[in-house]
């Protein structure tokens, strides 16, 4: 198992990504408060948890207090299908205190303050760009989703999907000088740098 070595009384701060695609997991370390400072980029008020749900694609970052008692503790990930539970080892790692024996945890998972996201505020508040007014953008696109009953096509302001008969950006690499001309009509908007859309 994995193995991260703390010293008492010191402070840490990990960074908590889930690379899955589907499972969400829920991340804890027996005996120990998180304090949660981040998500997905955005510095947040700080907020104390227990556990920390996290779906495809999340991030954030939290601070450990290593205050408890020189010992080793159950780190757990369990997600919510596939192999789910810690048998074996499985979905776990090792919080491992200095001076601590190199034996497995005896610890106990008891969770109570899960973090909800509703929770969470961020720090510094920089308001959306553009006018805050209907079409106060620098360019205003609106797309019109609509299924068309009689070919069982989705469409997107009349257009259905047309999949390339070659992946758009192997062809871009591969010497085509404007994307446009490589999908159907109507799949692409050109949008220019440094405006709000």
């Amino acid at each position: 198992l994995a193995v991260i070595n703390v010293e008492s009384n010191k402070r840490y701060r990990f960074r908590l990504v889930s690379m899955s695609c589907d499972p969400n997991f829920t991340f804890s370390i027996d005996g120990h408060s998180l304090q949660v400072i981040e998500a997905d980029a955005v510095n947040i008020v700080p907020i104390v948890v227990d556990s920390i749900q996290i779906f495809a694609g999340q991030r954030y970052s939290f601070v450990l207090n290593a205050n408890q008692t020189v010992d080793n503790y159950w780190i757990r990930a369990n997600p919510n299908l596939g192999s789910t539970g810690f048998d074996g080892g499985i979905n776990s790692a090792i919080l491992r205190y200095a001076g601590a024996t190199e034996d497995d945890p005896t610890t106990t998972s008891a969770t109570s303050t899960p973090l909800e996201e509703t929770n969470l505020v961020p720090l510094e508040n920089p308001g959306a760009p553009g006018p805050a007014v209907p079409g106060g953008a620098d360019i205003n696109i609106n797309l019109a989703m609509a299924f068309d009953f009689t070919n069982f096509e989705l469409t997107i302001n009349g257009s259905p999907f047309q999949a390339p008969t070659a992946p758009v950006l192997l062809q871009i690499l591969s010497g085509a000088t404007d994307a446009a001309s490589l999908l159907p009509s109507g799949s692409i908007y050109a949008l220019e740098a440094n405006k709000v859309v």
